[in-house]
């Protein structure tokens, strides 16, 4: 015990004269100087929607879309004459007749069913492929905006709740897209 005593009396005296002093701590991470980024924002889904070749390619992706609405319609309208039919028919008809009336209504709700859901797919899969090859061909014009303007960064607004209306350049991205890639656009339809 008094040993124990001995050695804090010990470490306490061998300490006592650094309390009160500062002592310098080395970081091994640099000091950065406050400053504040130069950013601004940039909604791609607008620029997709708003430059002329996504004009031009969301317009033939409409035309796809309407042609699949039609042929959509038209399976649809056969699947429920089919059920009408059966619904209508389904006392007088023999149970042989009946039973082939059932075969051929399922049978045509499953290929409307499969129809839309291909349909779908193929819809999303263009979708994609158009934000993608726009989005890819955007960066390098995005970058070339950013150094002109001076900004330190551009940041996609996918959920920006606010941002200074100044510090948008969507509208400057779209002009510069469309002075890169220039392309036809169809006139819109009647």
């Amino acid at each position: 015990m008094n040993q124990k005593l001995m050695l804090s009396v010990a470490v306490s005296t061998l300490f006592l004269p650094l309390l009160g002093q500062q002592i310098p701590i080395q970081s091994s991470q640099p000091v950065v100087a406050a400053t504040s980024a130069k950013v601004a924002w940039v909604d791609m889904d607008q620029v997709i929607k708003k430059c002329d070749e996504g004009k031009r390619e969301l317009g033939e992706l409409q035309n796809y879309i309407d042609q699949k609405t039609s042929e959509g319609k038209t399976l649809s309208k056969e699947s429920n004459d089919l059920q009408n039919q059966l619904e209508i028919q389904s006392f007088k008809l023999t149970d042989e007749a009946r039973n082939d009336l059932e075969d051929q209504a399922e049978a045509k709700s499953l290929q409307l069913q499969r129809f839309q859901q291909d349909a779908q797919r193929q819809i999303d899969r263009l979708q994609t492929r158009i934000a993608n090859r726009i989005l890819r061909k955007a960066q390098p014009v995005i970058e070339k905006l950013a150094r002109e303007k001076g900004l330190d960064g551009v940041l996609y607004m996918s959920q920006v709740a606010w941002a200074d209306p100044n510090a948008l350049i969507t509208d400057l991205v779209v002009k510069a897209y469309n002075a890169t890639y220039p392309v036809n656009v169809p006139a819109p339809r009647k």
